[in-house]
């Protein structure tokens, strides 16, 4: 999504898809935490994650305390993304016998 708002409505369409949602701390519009916090309204079970590359006015804490699984903080790798949001994802699902 390309700000906050949209991310509202991708979620909206495509919430029973989703097992993991990574959002930007700094975005257009509405800044990380907020569009966490109306995503949470509706799924208070929502498992997420951060990305920044400058977090502004909050701290790592601070975004890890809003129950953030995660902060990913740039520079990193996509295959390290990547493979740490699988991971993530699929945590507490049973594996396929």
């Amino acid at each position: 999504a390309r700000d906050g708002e949209e991310a509202l409505a991708v979620f909206q369409r495509h919430r029973d898809d989703i097992s993991l949602v990574l959002c930007d701390v700094r975005m257009p519009g509405m800044d990380g935490p907020a569009v966490i916090a109306a995503l949470r309204r509706d799924d208070p079970a929502l498992r997420f994650c951060f990305i920044s590359g400058g977090t502004g006015d909050y701290t790592p804490e601070h975004l890890l305390g809003l129950g953030a699984l995660q902060l990913f903080e740039k520079p990193f790798t996509i295959h390290l993304l990547g493979h740490q949001l699988l991971e993530l994802a699929t945590a507490g699902q049973a594996s396929a016998a």
